[in-house]
């Protein structure tokens, strides 16, 4: 397994420590894959659930707002400006 090649995909730096603990936990990870698919299944039914009434609906038109009665109710604006307050 390539770490240096993974690190460089997935835009990590990484030094030599921390290149071995991934390559350790990516070990593991393969290994519970591994016993995963060693477990028998041949004997087990899959099935399938079938949806009913899964047809799309009809297009219906949207609500419209009365842009005019927004602007009027909006505390701060300027025109059709709308001032919102900072988030960020």
């Amino acid at each position: 397994m390539d770490i240096e090649k993974l690190a460089w995909i997935a835009k990590m730096k990484l030094d030599e420590k921390e290149k071995k603990e991934l390559k350790k936990e990516i070990e593991k990870i393969l290994e519970t894959f591994k016993k995963i698919q060693e477990v028998d299944t041949s004997d087990i039914v899959f099935e399938t659930i079938s949806l009913s009434n899964t047809w799309f609906r009809y297009d219906t038109e949207p609500k419209k707002f009365d842009e005019e009665k927004i602007i009027q109710n909006f505390p701060k604006r300027e025109n059709k400006k709308l001032e919102v307050p900072r988030l960020l």
